[in-house]
């Protein structure tokens, strides 16, 4: 693995270079990550059992990838996970994991493509950061989640530079939309020296 994608991640400039930078790093992702000791799944997964969600409920996880996040959950004892993503050479990888019930390939301009009818709880494991998930897709993501549900994600500290995302979780909490049942700042990627902030929302209505 002689190229660096993470160097690369949190300096590109449109959604078509997005698309294709995670198309190059597929293969490599998961030992990459591994290698800079990425935590913020099961950070994620132990604040959704923390807050005594369903293991046996649907959990929609938005932005899956390759699977980090799902295996997080599984490990957790969470059985019942859906996974989407617009890298579909992600996606493939993590179906090979044999971890998700459905996969489902998704776009820039159609994130949310699926029935969101059905899921008790949603998941944005570390999906919210530049060229990612914008602030507007916090109250969208926490709707993907029945009303009692959880959505459980992740800030780092990038995304944590942009006001916004505070300020949309702010507005659901003043609105009466949603309660902010655990938040939680610690490590994402230790060995960069990059935290994240997680966040569990519970829809209120």
């Amino acid at each position: 693995m002689n190229r660096k994608f993470l160097d690369e991640v949190y300096k590109l400039k449109n959604s078509d270079e997005t698309i294709g930078f995670y198309k190059d790093w597929s293969n490599s992702y998961d030992q990459e990550l591994f290698i800079n000791g990425y935590i913020t799944p099961l950070r994620c997964a132990k604040a959704l059992e923390t807050v005594n969600a369903s293991k046996e409920e649907k959990i929609m996880d938005i932005g899956c990838g390759t699977g980090l996040s799902g295996e997080a959950f599984k490990k957790l004892g969470f059985t019942n996970i859906d996974g989407s993503d617009f890298s579909n050479e992600m996606l493939q990888i993590a179906k090979s994991k044999k971890i998700y019930s459905n996969l489902i390939l998704s776009s820039n301009k159609n994130p949310l493509n699926f029935n969101k009818g059905v899921y008790s709880n949603s998941s944005a494991v570390g999906v919210f950061s530049p060229l990612h998930a914008m602030p507007d897709m916090v109250s969208r993501i926490l709707k993907v989640a029945k009303i009692g549900g959880f959505f459980v994600f992740s800030l780092n500290d990038h995304a944590l530079e942009n006001p916004g995302y505070k300020r949309a979780i702010k507005d659901l909490v003043d609105n009466r939309n949603a309660e902010v049942v655990f938040e939680e700042y610690g490590d994402h990627l230790p060995k960069i020296k990059l935290n994240a902030l997680i966040f569990v929302l519970k829809r209120l209505r």
